[in-house]
């Protein structure tokens, strides 16, 4: 019974953090039906977190398009540790940016 009732309070009560963590998780691995429900009733109630959320995706969507040549060329023959390896183009940072910009507008 306590049980019940721990997962009751979880599926209503998650904080900003914890559904940061279950988008995240979600992106690597299929969410349990509490996990997922907890996140839908918090996305429901907070705009930050829905944002939060977009932008997560155009990130992920980002990577998915791939490097252009430019950047593809910062990752090659550099060592883990190099802060150089893991700068962004130009390009990148006003892509970035425009995303951003994007994701402020559509919460107006």
């Amino acid at each position: 019974m306590q049980q019940f009732f721990e997962t009751l309070n979880f599926m209503f009560a998650i904080s900003c953090d914890k559904a940061t963590r279950l988008m995240s998780d979600s992106m690597e691995r299929k969410l349990t039906f509490v996990e997922k429900f907890a996140l839908i009733g918090h996305m429901a109630a907070c705009k930050t977190s829905r944002r939060f959320r977009r932008q997560l995706k155009g990130i992920r969507h980002e990577l998915q398009i791939g490097l252009d040549s430019d950047e593809a060329s910062l990752f090659s023959g550099l060592a883990a540790d190099d802060p150089s390896a893991f700068s962004l183009s130009l390009n990148a940072r006003k892509r970035i940016q425009l995303e951003l910009q994007q994701a402020e507008q559509d919460d107006k």
